[in-house]
């Protein structure tokens, strides 16, 4: 029996992670933060944060869950211990936890007073997109493998990188002291450099 569930454990896993086709069926892409220095994984109807830094005693690997993404209204971001939501876009108003913190117009957003735009260029591969995510004018998140659609999960890539632009002015900076006083990050250290 236990010899039967770990070839079967086994086969699914293989299934998954074997062949990119599958892995892109199911919705996983990775988009780096390059300015904070850390990879956003999507993965199906989900977004979870992985930051890797190193100093001369030690090296640092932080994975968390994020948020959940549900189809509902358009597409929201929900707090995944609580189930409470987060992220949602009602008409060109963004908000966190139902209250108001910036706008929406077409590919550009104001996020507690900070301008944000996002681009998406198609690849040769009809599945993949190349996208980059601007404060300003400067390059702060960037996927030149972000996925077009995710499982019918329904939240689209625009909404996806418009939570980013959201979670990495609102949520980061007290997530990341959060981080360093549990001890589970180095405080100011040089960045490690990460790929996509």
């Amino acid at each position: 029996m236990r010899r039967r569930t770990l070839v079967r454990g086994l086969l699914a896993g293989v299934s998954c992670l074997g062949w990119p086709r599958d892995a892109a069926a199911c919705g996983a892409w990775r988009l780096h933060d390059v300015e904070e220095d850390f990879v956003v994984r999507h993965l199906q109807g989900s977004a979870g944060v992985e930051i890797v830094r190193t100093t001369e005693k030690r090296r640092y690997r932080v994975r968390r869950d994020l948020y959940r993404l549900l189809r509902r209204d358009g597409g929201i971001a929900v707090f995944k211990p609580t189930g409470k939501r987060l992220f949602e876009v009602v008409d060109d108003e963004l908000r966190m936890y139902g209250e108001s913190v910036g706008t929406l117009e077409g590919t550009s957003m104001v996020v507690e007073g900070v301008n944000y735009r996002f681009t998406i260029e198609d690849t040769d591969d009809e599945l993949w997109a190349r996208v980059r995510l601007y404060r300003d004018d400067v390059v702060v998140a960037q996927s030149d493998k972000a996925l077009h659609v995710v499982c019918g999960f329904g939240v689209t890539l625009p909404r996806r990188l418009v939570y980013h632009a959201m979670w990495r002015e609102l949520v980061w900076p007290e997530f990341r002291a959060h981080l360093i006083e549990a001890g589970d990050l180095p405080g100011d250290l040089p960045r490690e450099g990460s790929t996509d």
